[in-house]
């Protein structure tokens, strides 16, 4: 676990070894093939372990063997594939080979039923009883592998709309994460578990190695103090943004090149703050917390606080309407159901592209222009509705000024 990537497989697409929005993995404890929940295809691809491509499960619809939107996958002791189908509101299994097996529970909020399933595992070193968490309930709900309900546990956790992510470690706890239904508080949320992400990172990373985080705050003085850390303890860290996200939003991506030799200082610095951020918690009169990791006069040193500011305060247009389309390859228009099926210019381009903080798109088109599609050439065009005009090159005058 030194931070280096081995290996990466697929692309965006709907044949085999590609993917639309994968959401779930699991290893089979028999075979070692790797099974991914492939969401917006329906359906399971499996790999071998030399993740070259095996087989693939499942096709979207209601009936046995069918799936909506599939989001996550456990695997018993004995190779039995679980997978939450979310909008059938229930749970199927499979034999290692893809084979329906069988399906339990309905959508409701009674015993034994599910509101959008979402994250799954199993106690394979104790009880082998089936965890499932719901997006709609507000609980997680266990099954026997059989599919006999059982019970409901966490209950008295009604904040967390949606567990993802349920996972069983070696002692027996059950773990989970959500800020599903409360993004405007992510970065409370957030706080000591990116402070521990940040802690293990440079407990398992050689020297030299790298390191990428997702972050919800990079404006508080403790976030921008863990990130000075980071600053003083690898050779270069950058601050990216996707495009992917809102632009109001405050998500980050935090990325770390070359782990310096002597972090030692810095790791065990960490592990105190955790631990004093635990303790002050444990607390129930009174509310305490810690509000800053380093001094405010070193997180105004140079060149760091330069960046820091720049950063956040990036806000500019970056691009033209002719240099989206030349960066992200497809622009369509499309019916967005959610304002009335009014038409939408919507960009398609690869989920994991990232641009620089603060980056978004106000160059607009200047009236009486619009940006339409051709269905006969497949290519987008500029069209002036008043004097009927149509140019498959922006013309001057069709560009808002900035």
């Amino acid at each position: 676990m030194d931070g280096y990537l081995i290996a990466s497989v697929g692309e965006k697409g709907s044949g085999p070894l590609q993917f639309n929005v994968p959401s779930g993995i699991a290893i089979s404890p028999i075979t070692g093939q790797v099974y991914i929940a492939d969401r917006s295809n329906h359906r399971i691809q499996v790999l071998n372990p030399d993740l070259t491509f095996s087989h693939s499960f499942g096709s979207e619809g209601p009936a046995n063997g069918q799936f909506q939107l599939p989001h996550d996958i456990a695997i018993d002791s004995q190779g039995l594939v679980y997978v939450t189908d979310t909008y059938n509101h229930r749970i199927q299994k499979y034999s290692p080979d893809g084979m329906f097996m069988g399906q339990f529970s309905t959508k409701g909020s009674g015993p034994g039923q599910l509101w959008e399933p979402i994250g799954i595992t199993i106690d394979t070193a104790a009880t082998g009883l089936v965890y499932v968490s719901e997006g709609g309930n507000h609980h997680i709900s266990v099954f026997t592998s059989d599919g006999v309900f059982v019970s409901s546990v966490c209950s008295n956790i009604d904040q967390f709309n949606s567990l993802f992510g349920l996972k069983f470690d070696e002692d027996g706890f059950l773990y989970g994460a959500s800020v599903e239904g409360q993004e405007n508080i992510q970065e409370i949320l957030m706080k000591q578990l990116v402070l521990c992400q940040y802690l293990c990172a440079l407990s398992i990373l050689r020297t030299g190695g790298h390191f990428v985080c997702k972050v919800f705050d990079m404006f508080t003085p403790f976030s921008v103090g863990l990130f000075y850390l980071l600053y003083r303890s690898f050779e270069q860290v950058c601050i990216f943004k996707p495009v992917t996200s809102r632009p109001a939003n405050s998500e980050r991506y935090v990325v770390c090149r070359s782990l310096k030799e002597d972090k030692q200082s810095v790791n065990q610095y960490l592990f105190i703050i955790n631990e004093t951020i635990h303790e002050l918690r444990q607390d129930e009169e009174e509310e305490k917390d810690i509000l800053e990791v380093v001094p405010n006069n070193l997180l105004q040193t140079e060149p760091f606080y330069t960046y820091i500011t720049d950063s956040n305060d990036r806000v500019k247009p970056y691009y033209r309407v002719v240099d989206m389309i030349s960066t992200f390859g497809d622009l369509r228009l499309r019916n967005c159901k959610g304002l009335g099926d009014v038409p939408t210019l919507d960009v398609s381009h690869d989920e994991w592209f990232i641009a620089p903080i603060g980056v978004i798109f106000c160059k607009v088109l200047q009236e009486p222009w619009q940006l339409h599609f051709s269905q006969s050439s497949g290519r987008l065009y500029f069209f002036n509705y008043k004097t009927n005009k149509s140019s498959f090159e922006p013309p001057r005058e069709s560009i808002s000024p900035f």
